[in-house]
């Protein structure tokens, strides 16, 4: 009676969560495609986290389409087209800019003009202060007689020596190494015309229906393309494009991993059991733990990562494990099987094994990485839960003994068995060990280490290949790396960053850097402008100026409206710059009246821009990437710790049970997963902290193959078949899972699929141990 009402008990409790994730899986996939939620805070300050979070929305939101064609016309009409068929398209895209907004050309004369006599180009002020008088001329004469420049231009009654004008020409008012060419973003590269159409999503990129909405009319816009203009080139990339294919591969490879498990299971249980019935009730676990989990993380979470679906179809592979238990011990017992005794006796060795294999999943959730700890909560309850669903169900539900015809399949564990029995010895075994050891240390000195962040992700080549040449085309950054700049007070912070401009010119003159997006470059210190006005001041009161305009023939009235407009000038604010249109682009820089960020692009190697920075007081240079790459490496140096220490604490724990025995259960995984360290250096595979975490999977899952096997106190085959089949099926879910595109679940799964290989071979040396007094046999 009690055994059926935790059986239905247990049943309500999976379709109350099978409902909830039901209800919160209505309307779309809710998965997580921002790699950004993987990752941990790794800059503690808070202004640092802030600006990490400023610049991840200036750059990663929008998509950039770039079209190419052999003529500037065609290029031209096919972006017009594409922009109308963006636009049409009110789920994919909310806006969709073609055409560069129209831009008074007097617009930086009007913001300037007020100043004029506080700005000057960094060589007339040095001139200035070393000629004054030669400089007067030579910039005079050359605003008479020289040809028109390129850019804002300055009429000769408001500048006449083109001191704001050559200030002007100074400024980075262009957009990388665009132009404006009749109304379009265009550059010309390798001989060919290419204009850039920008799209704002209509929602969050990371959100699954705008990502399938922009997918869609992308493709869409560019067959269309294609066939009009057969010539152009039409190329496309952004959050959303990146989000949408790494989305796709995830669901995709979580099919194929899961179907194929599943199916593998399935025909495995049919060869071994030839019961239908244990088909489908084989089942159950693995779909109870699958339901729950994904109930029990949408509890905590607004998303499943991408990880956590990938872990999840490796979750059939352990799930079942325990069903193949229970079906291996109703097997061994024939016909005087009796369901509730059977699940007595195998009940210790289920606890055993559940807690080491939790053991493993424990490190995860101490983690600082979001996903990975997504992925250890998902994973530790569907393995509870499917324990869970092996004792509540599977004895009323396998009350009756196997067929005789399936006592076949005990043949190969029976001969396996025997000769285990015949041929171990503990001499043997510590001769098999030395020599394994022997054979792994040169795999062992060619172990490396790889913790690039990159590790995370498998881009797809075409968007890959898009945002190069975008880069290559527009002049763009191609880092994640940018400055923080802090002062005491607004005049200290303009002077700093002033400081860092400095610093950073020579790296773009000598072409590591392309353009350096800064407010000190639009709006320079006030110490530096009122030195400025200082030297015209002084100019102009000791004649010099008056002399050299007199001289060219300019009448009294021009010469004394210029010297009024010196006397009147007022120092550039950076609140008034930032209020202008001209400074729209700069006012996301800008974290307080203390704070500011300077972005470099362009940039190759991080190294040049760390050096540049390195004697300069409140500059800090951000490289979120550079900094989770850091991370993992000392996580995975305290992972490797953990692995070491956790060896010591099972020990502890199955001493109250196996005393001195413990240690010898223990040692099978060990030399288990020393082997496998060996293997991954001959393979040539990088030591990531997705291998050390697989490593500590290794631990749990191998551990309870020698449990069950010591906890066989009759050497019955069937524990052994049990120990076969729940390796096979762990052995299948991982082996597919390193398989998959994504570097961090393909070495995880790698050295998952090595490790229990090897811990499955390695299992049967506890039965040189004398027999557990109490465990699974009759």
């Amino acid at each position: 009676m009690k055994a059926k009402l935790a059986a239905r008990l247990y049943l309500l409790l999976v379709l109350l969560a099978a409902g909830y994730a039901g209800l919160r899986w209505h309307g779309g996939t809710p998965v997580e495609t921002d790699l950004l939620a993987l990752l941990p805070v790794t800059e503690r300050h808070p202004l640092a986290q802030q600006a990490v979070g400023v610049v991840s929305r200036l750059v990663g939101e929008r998509s950039v389409f770039l079209v190419s064609a052999g003529e500037f016309e065609q290029a031209a009409a096919a972006a017009r087209l594409l922009a109308e068929i963006l636009g049409e398209d009110r789920d994919a895209f909310s806006t969709v800019l073609v055409a560069a907004p129209a831009v008074d050309a007097r617009l930086p004369l009007r913001v300037h003009l007020p100043h004029r006599g506080h700005l000057l180009a960094p060589e007339d002020a040095r001139a200035l202060a070393r000629s004054p008088q030669a400089t007067l001329e030579a910039r005079l004469a050359e605003r008479l007689h020289a040809p028109p420049a390129v850019g804002p231009r300055t009429s000769i009654e408001e500048d006449p020596f083109g001191f704001l004008q050559r200030y002007l020409a100074r400024l980075p008012l262009g957009v990388g190494a665009l132009s404006v060419r009749e109304g379009f973003f265009h550059a010309q590269f390798e001989g060919r015309s290419h204009i850039l159409v920008f799209a704002e999503p209509a929602g969050s990129p990371y959100e699954s229906g705008v990502q399938t909405a922009v997918a869609r009319v992308s493709v869409q816009a560019r067959q269309t393309l294609r066939e009009q203009f057969p010539e152009v080139e039409v190329q496309f990339t952004g959050a959303a494009h990146h989000a949408a294919a790494a989305r796709a591969q995830a669901e995709g490879e979580m099919s194929r991993i899961g179907g194929s498990t599943l199916a593998g299971i399935l025909l495995l249980l049919l060869v071994v059991f030839r019961s239908p019935r244990h088909l489908w009730v084989g089942l159950l676990p693995i779909a109870a733990g699958l339901i729950v989990a994904t109930a029990f993380c949408f509890a905590f979470y607004e998303r499943l990562h991408l990880l956590t679906l990938g872990c999840g179809a490796t979750l059939i592979g352990v799930a079942v494990d325990y069903a193949m238990h229970f079906f291996a011990v109703q097997l061994g017992d024939g016909p005087h099987w009796q369901s509730q005794a059977g699940m007595r006796r195998m009940l210790p060795a289920l606890g055993l094994g559940v807690l080491t294999t939790l053991a493993g999943y424990t490190l995860l959730l101490a983690m600082p990485f979001p996903g990975l700890r997504q992925m250890a909560l998902f994973s530790a309850v569907g393995i509870i839960v499917a324990a869970g669903a092996v004792w509540a169900w599977f004895p009323l539900l396998l009350q009756q003994p196997l067929r005789a015809t399936t006592a076949g399949a005990l043949g190969l564990p029976a001969f396996l068995l025997q000769v285990c029995e015949k041929h171990l010895s503990a001499r043997r075994i510590l001769a098999a060990a030395a020599l394994s050891i022997l054979l792994a240390l040169p795999g062992w000195r060619a172990l490396d280490s790889n913790d690039d962040i990159r590790l995370l992700i498998a881009p797809v080549p075409a968007l890959q290949q898009a945002e190069a040449r975008l880069r290559a085309i527009a002049g763009w950054g191609g880092g994640g790396q940018f400055y923080l700049v802090e002062g005491d007070d607004p005049a200290q912070l303009a002077q700093r960053e002033q400081a860092l401009r400095s610093a950073l010119q020579p790296l773009l003159e000598s072409g590591q850097l392309t353009a350096v997006n800064t407010l000190a470059s639009f709006v320079p210190p006030l110490e530096q402008q009122r030195q400025d006005h200082a030297l015209l001041e002084r100019v102009w009161r000791d004649g010099s100026a008056t002399r050299a305009l007199e001289a060219a023939g300019f009448t009294a009235s021009a010469i004394a409206g210029a010297y009024a407009a010196v006397l009147q000038s007022a120092p550039l604010t950076r609140e008034h710059w930032l209020a202008t249109p001209l400074g729209a682009a700069q006012r996301q820089l800008v974290l307080s009246e203390q704070a500011v960020l300077v972005l470099p692009q362009g940039q190759r190697a991080v190294a040049p821009l760390r050096e540049a920075a390195r004697e300069l007081s409140g500059v800090s240079l951000i490289d979120q990437a550079g900094s989770v790459s850091q991370l993992f490496r000392n996580y995975r140096e305290v992972t490797a710790w953990a692995l070491l220490g956790a060896f010591p604490l099972a020990v502890a724990m199955l001493a109250g049970r196996y005393g001195w025995r413990a240690v010898v259960v223990v040692a099978p995984v060990g030399t288990a997963i020393l082997l496998t360290l060996a293997i991954l250096g001959w393979l040539g595979e990088p030591l990531t902290l997705f291998h050390l975490l697989g490593l500590f999977l290794v631990f749990g899952v191998g551990l309870d193959y020698s449990i069950f096997l010591h906890e066989d106190r009759t050497r019955s085959p069937a524990v052994v078949l049990g120990v076969l089949l729940a390796a096979l099926t762990t052995l299948l879910s991982f082996g597919l899972l390193a398989r998959s595109s994504m570097p961090a679940l393909h070495g995880f799964g790698l050295t998952l699929f090595l490790g229990v290989l090897l811990a499955a071979l390695a299992a049967p040396a506890v039965l040189v141990l004398p027999r557990s007094e109490a465990g699974l046999g009759r």
